[in-house]
């Protein structure tokens, strides 16, 4: 169990933000012509697939029929991805792509997993449903569990990594790694990811995430 770098703990919130942003954007019409279509097979309770491309403020959702997607590309979108969402926070991001007319992606598998956590002992043990070894899920593999926070000025983050679905850290450390809080705020955000290490811009997978009140 490691602590993630800030570059990788990050990504996948500012993603989130920033397509929000993007898709009130859309929503005046802006970058939103479609110039390729970007298309490919899906597994999981997907609701609702998007292209996005936050640095550009483009945004655009697209179709769910049968198993597989097809969602237009933004005009605005210069290295998009598609984002498939499903029930309580989950989600999967692709790899970015370059548009043209039609895309064609590999499977997307939507991954279901809220994280639990207890206290025993002065520790905080975290577990979760496994990524399962198939098709449309990162190999190899690598979870991380991350903590959304409080602070008095703004939002913080911190991240923990491991190889396996579950961790131990005492909670001494985790009040270390997370000693920029606000001391009001007890409640903190924990969301569980998976991806694949030897590919620092590749897929995301996100399991699902939880409020949990930090113990005294």
């Amino acid at each position: 169990m490691t602590a993630a770098g800030p570059t990788r703990k990050g990504r996948w919130v500012a993603y989130a933000v920033l397509a929000a942003f993007a898709f009130s954007l859309g929503l005046l019409g802006w970058g939103l012509r479609p110039v390729g279509v970007v298309v490919g097979p899906y597994r999981g309770p997907v609701e609702r697939a998007l292209v996005v491309d936050p640095q550009r403020g483009a945004v655009r959702e697209g179709v769910l029929d049968g198993d597989r997607y097809q969602v237009g590309i933004p005009e605005a979108a210069r290295e998009p991805v598609v984002l498939l969402e499903g029930p309580n926070g989950s989600s999967v991001r692709s790899s970015p792509f370059v548009p043209a007319e039609r895309i064609d992606l590999p499977l997307l598998a939507l991954w279901q997993a809220s994280p639990r956590l207890r206290v025993e002992a002065g520790e905080v043990r975290a577990d979760w449903p496994p990524v399962p070894p198939e098709e449309g899920y990162p190999d190899p593999l690598r979870y991380s569990l991350l903590f959304v926070y409080r602070k008095p000025a703004g939002r913080g983050e911190a991240s923990l990594l491991s190889r396996e679905p579950s961790l131990t850290i005492s909670l001494g450390e985790l009040r270390g790694l997370l000693k920029d809080r606000d001391p009001g705020a007890r409640e903190v955000e924990v969301e569980v990811r998976a991806f694949d290490p030897s590919q620092p811009q590749g897929a995301l997978w996100v399991g699902g995430r939880i409020a949990w009140r930090l113990p005294d």
